[in-house]
């Protein structure tokens, strides 16, 4: 039942990225719901399952993307790799700050690097307008929607965690 849940919340959190706000931006910002999905997954389940859906995830974005082709994998990978040793040596208990700090972290890695791939293709892009509103507003909505995510899995996970445990014992 917990793996059910899981993959469904997967697949919402890829719905909403690449068919809603990939569209239609929440304050002239395109939030990340998907990389806030496994940001706040990466603390509750198993690392190979969110590597797995980050692989997945990307490569399916990729598709719908036709700027990145797919690339946006390789920072959403070093994203891991940076939150990775963050929890595994320096925070160990975790909580809303450190959703928080961890969702502003991916945040700022992410959106450089799609910086630095727009530089890549050849186009112009403005730092300085860049850092004054969409960065700004991105760390915002985006530590939000880490919050929003880890909690949302967490209650349920628990919950479901109980049931299983509860229907165990009753056998």
């Amino acid at each position: 039942m917990r793996r059910i849940f899981i993959v469904f919340c997967f697949l919402v959190a890829l719905f909403l990225e690449i068919s809603v706000f990939s569209r239609y931006g929440f304050l002239g910002v395109v939030p990340n719901v998907f990389l806030m999905f496994l940001i706040s997954s990466f603390f509750l389940l198993p690392e190979l399952w969110v590597f797995i859906m980050a692989f997945t995830g990307y490569l399916v974005i990729g598709l719908f993307l036709p700027i990145t082709w797919g690339a946006l994998a390789l920072p959403v990978f070093f994203i891991f790799i940076v939150i990775y040793l963050l929890h595994k040596y320096v925070f160990t208990n975790i909580n809303f700050i450190i959703i928080f700090l961890m969702s502003l972290i991916a945040t700022v890695i992410y959106n450089v690097s799609v910086i630095l791939f727009y530089l890549l293709w050849g186009q112009k892009i403005d730092f300085l307008f860049f850092i004054k509103t969409s960065l700004w507003i991105s760390l915002i909505v985006n530590s939000f929607l880490a919050a929003f995510w880890y909690y949302f899995i967490k209650y349920f996970w628990e919950n479901f965690l109980k049931r299983e445990s509860y229907s165990r014992l009753l056998r």
